[in-house]
């Protein structure tokens, strides 16, 4: 009977490991998947939570926050986040971590909820929140309970619902990895973006009030009580953005209801004025703010936090050093695309999450020492430039140096394929091409392209021609014929 049990315990604990194996590789994996980033986070570690939609992503920025306050911030969100997915995220997130104080944005709470109950659009956005979540008796209770639920067995076995992308052929080298080898959030959920959209400013506020979705006030009535229950003080926002009248008033609802609850209130849309705010540089479009955008808005956070809260500034802990080295990667990410001279960009690609691409071509040969920096990088002589009839191709991985005078070179990075070449045709000076898109600006001298590993995006292209002035061009038509 005891080998029988024993087999038995065996067999279930190797069906539940395989069944989340499987699991991991099949849900979809984006920027901001809090319940998976923030376990590989330590536990007890985190002292603030932002919890919502991509609004919050793109407006506020935990990186900024540790630079100015030495405050560890994390953002738990997921695109469209549902309010019921809000709660169920907090209350899986508090198992893990016991922040201080819970900022809740309230986007999720108004209207927006509409285009998501019982939408094909909610379940994606549900799923998106609560797959990477590990099947256990708490999450079985929990989606049981949730009347917005409805596909239950697919929301507690995501294999079900995600096994098209199996059978469509939609998994990547970095899917199948991801059991096995996953990385932090360096950015701690935050989303960079540096477009700009310009946006016309809100009207002015109205006055009057409207209430909220019934279904929207329960989750929203159901985060409070959670926060109370766990002792910890919970704070309503609303990120800036270009708002409907309709939307406004709904504000003004919650603002009464926070007032009920005796909980802090910030509305944004009011404070445009005090953070400085520019609807025509701030935005990447009419919903979300871009990095200068959330830059403001983490400044009025970090100020917040330190006259409302005693929070350790945690930037000489040992056991924060990790955040420091993060928040270093984040300043050359943000510097990188704005650095305008060669000695100073090439020093910016020592940094082991990027991949760097470089081509150099002969026109180099009349400025080599113009040049000499880019060569001691890449760890090659003049000579070997000279007796090669292309030029210099150079692959940065890593800080692992790869180079070929051969004219034509390929490197494999997980899922990403980067396929370089030199001189291959009277018009093509440069080629680098990664998954088969070109991303070399094709110029006459030194061209660059730098490869985000963390985001799986091209994080700069940018050219050097051979004069003295060594200065970045980001836009060929800049350049006179």
């Amino acid at each position: 009977m005891t080998k029988k049990l024993v087999s038995a315990i065996l067999f279930s604990v190797l069906l539940y490991y395989s069944f989340q194996m499987v699991n991991d590789m099949l849900f979809i994996k984006t920027e901001a998947n809090a319940a998976k980033d923030l376990v590989l986070e330590p536990k007890n570690s985190i002292d603030v939570f932002f919890l919502g939609t991509s609004h919050v992503y793109c407006g506020v920025n935990p990186l900024e926050i540790w630079k100015q306050t030495g405050i560890a911030s994390f953002s738990l969100v997921t695109n469209r986040q549902p309010i019921w997915a809000s709660y169920l995220l907090l209350k899986h997130s508090l198992k893990h971590q016991k922040p201080a104080v819970v900022f809740f944005d309230v986007l999720g709470a108004t209207d927006y909820i509409e285009g998501l109950m019982e939408s094909d659009r909610g379940i994606h956005a549900t799923h998106l929140a609560m797959d990477p979540i590990p099947l256990s008796f708490s999450k079985i209770v929990d989606v049981l309970q949730i009347d917005e639920i409805k596909n239950k067995q697919e929301m507690l076995f995501p294999v079900i619902y995600h096994h098209r992308r199996l059978l469509e052929n939609e998994l990547n080298f970095n899917d199948l990895l991801y059991p096995f080898s996953r990385n932090r959030n360096i950015q701690k959920g935050y989303v960079l973006s540096f477009k700009t959209e310009p946006q016309e400013r809100s009207a002015p506020h109205p006055t009057q009030s409207i209430h909220l979705h019934p279904t929207a006030e329960k989750y929203l009535k159901k985060i409070i009580e959670l926060c109370r229950e766990e002792n910890i003080p919970l704070i309503l926002f609303k990120t800036p953005a270009p708002s409907s009248d309709n939307l406004l008033m709904q504000l003004n609802g919650i603002g009464e209801l926070a007032a009920k609850f005796d909980i802090p209130w910030i509305d944004f849309n009011r404070l445009v004025d005090q953070i400085h705010l520019d609807y025509s540089t701030d935005f990447v479009d009419g919903g979300h703010l871009n990095v200068f955008g959330a830059k403001k808005v983490s400044a009025y956070f970090s100020q917040y936090l330190q006259e409302n809260f005693s929070l350790k500034d945690r930037r000489e802990d040992p056991k924060y050093a990790f955040w420091n080295d993060d928040a270093l990667h984040y300043d050359n990410r943000l510097n990188l695309q704005t650095t305008t001279f060669f000695s100073e960009y090439i020093r910016r690609l020592d940094d082991p999450h990027l991949i760097s691409v470089i081509t150099f071509d002969q026109s180099v040969m009349d400025h080599q020492e113009y040049f000499q920096e880019g060569k001691q990088r890449c760890e090659v002589e003049s000579s070997e430039i000279k007796n090669s009839s292309n030029g210099l191709i150079c692959v940065i991985d890593a800080e692992k140096v790869m180079n070929s005078t051969s004219g034509y070179f390929i490197h494999y990075a997980n899922d990403t394929i980067f396929n370089v070449a030199l001189g291959i045709s009277e018009d093509t000076k440069s080629s680098i091409l990664i998954n088969q898109k070109e991303q070399s600006l094709n110029m006459a001298g030194v061209n660059i392209v730098v490869y985000d590993k963390d985001t799986q995006t091209v994080l700069d292209r940018v050219a050097f021609l051979p004069t003295d002035e060594l200065q970045a061009i980001r836009d060929p038509s800049e350049v006179n014929p």
